[in-house]
């Protein structure tokens, strides 16, 4: 799994891409890459939405597949 976040004028954006031939999980935390704690991220490849727990943010990515969430 490899994961990236951009925060820039208010935006925030968080791509995670899975490489493996099975589904994962990444739970992580948000404060450290500067995404708010707590937000509603929605997956624009989808439509599906995360809400962040706290600092901790769990999202399931597809066997090679990939998400790309954005703050709401």
């Amino acid at each position: 799994m490899l994961g990236w976040a951009r925060v820039y004028e208010g935006d925030e954006v968080l791509v995670i891409v899975n490489r493996s031939g099975s589904e994962r999980t990444l739970t992580n935390g948000l404060s450290f890459a500067g995404l708010s704690p707590g937000a509603t991220f929605e997956d624009v490849l989808t439509g599906a939405t995360v809400t962040a727990s706290g600092d901790s943010i769990s999202v399931t990515v597809p066997a090679r597949g990939s998400v790309v969430l954005v703050k709401r």
